[in-house]
């Protein structure tokens, strides 16, 4: 505990951060001020009131109608305001004084879920909103109204059911530079989305990325050490993480491919589903299952499992080809592919 000068807030901020030389904070929700950021003397992150420490109310910066502070952060020689509706981005002028900021961005029809879902990467600013993951691209010149990008397209409905099942409080990001993973947890089940911001998918340039079901163990926090070393708040402790095994031998895990929805080039004709031909490199015995979902309809998952052939197969692991008789009438259809991988590659 220490003591504050001249406290501006009248009950205590959710949003603290530091930069530029300043403490900031903002969101004093218990006393009802949840438009004001407020900054600290320079270099002196105590003092609030007394020389250069200030103040700016939003409540005419907000671009429709009034908005609340969810998360603060800086990046690009800005300040970004993260409302739950909008955000807004302060550009600090060359000697940095928040006095002489300047609001020179402004995302509308967007804003943040979760204040920990904010974390600066290498490639931008990741954030959790009300649908899905998105990325405020590092910014080379001012500009106005502009978009962040949609990360999570390709499995954007399984972020969007968590963040209905879960607190928005409880939502921890994390980040971790050494391998560009951006990480967010939902404690409540268990699982975690990390986002591999230096794999991109071919010709779709959104990251890869990987669910983790952390049964037992959910993450409620990460941190990042100077020395290298990324750590995470655990059940029982803090846990440090030393590494992945990419063939499941030590620690065996699903691997799903799943593709993009398909009209089979006119989605108002009926099709009818017959078979799947994949052509794949594994060992022989391999098992998989193969699924498949129709018309964009929720409950109209189908599956059919298989096992690779040891005559299809035979170099183990060699390229050969697996044969499935499907059924179902569509006029879109989304297949998805599922391995268990425990030693052996899959590809």
């Amino acid at each position: 505990v220490v003591s504050v000068v001249g406290q501006p807030w009248t009950s205590s901020p959710n949003c603290v951060m530091t930069a530029y030389g300043r403490a900031w904070a903002a969101d004093d929700a218990a006393g009802g001020n949840r438009y004001t950021l407020w900054w600290s003397k320079l270099l002196d992150g105590l003092n609030w009131g007394i020389s250069d420490a200030g103040s700016i109310s939003l409540v005419e910066a907000w671009p429709k109608g009034q908005d609340s502070i969810v998360a603060i952060t800086a990046a690009f020689s800005r300040i970004i305001i993260f409302g739950r509706r909008s955000i807004l981005m302060y550009t600090m002028p060359a000697n940095n004084d928040p006095a002489s900021m300047a609001l020179t961005d402004v995302i509308e029809d967007i804003g943040c879920v979760a204040r920990d879902s904010v974390q600066v990467t290498d490639s931008g600013v990741y954030f959790l909103s009300d649908n899905g993951i998105y990325r405020i691209d590092r910014l080379g010149q001012t500009v106005s109204l502009m978009s962040p990008n949609h990360m999570s397209t390709l499995y954007n409905d399984e972020v969007l059911a968590q963040i209905a099942a879960e607190t928005a409080t409880n939502i921890r990001g994390g980040y971790y530079p050494v391998e560009g993973y951006y990480v967010l947890s939902f404690p409540t089940s268990n699982v975690t989305f990390c986002v591999m911001t230096k794999k991109l998918v071919p010709e779709l340039n959104k990251p890869v990325a990987s669910k983790w079901n952390n049964t037992g163990r959910p993450l409620y926090g990460f941190a990042f050490s100077k020395d290298g070393h990324w750590y995470s708040a655990g059940v029982n402790g803090i846990h440090r993480y030393t590494g992945y095994t990419p063939d499941g031998a030590s620690n065996a895990y699903t691997l799903t491919w799943t593709g993009q929805w398909n009209p089979f080039e006119d989605e108002s004709r009926l099709k009818h589903a017959k078979s799947v031909s994949l052509v794949l490199e594994a060992a022989s015995g391999q098992t998989g299952t193969f699924e498949w979902k129709v018309d964009y309809l929720a409950g109209t998952t189908n599956s059919n499992a298989f096992t690779c052939s040891s005559i299809e197969f035979a170099e183990n692991p060699g390229v050969g080809n697996v044969s499935l008789q499907i059924g179902r009438s569509f006029k879109v259809i989304q297949p998805s592919v599922s391995f268990a991988i425990n030693g052996t590659k899959v590809t």
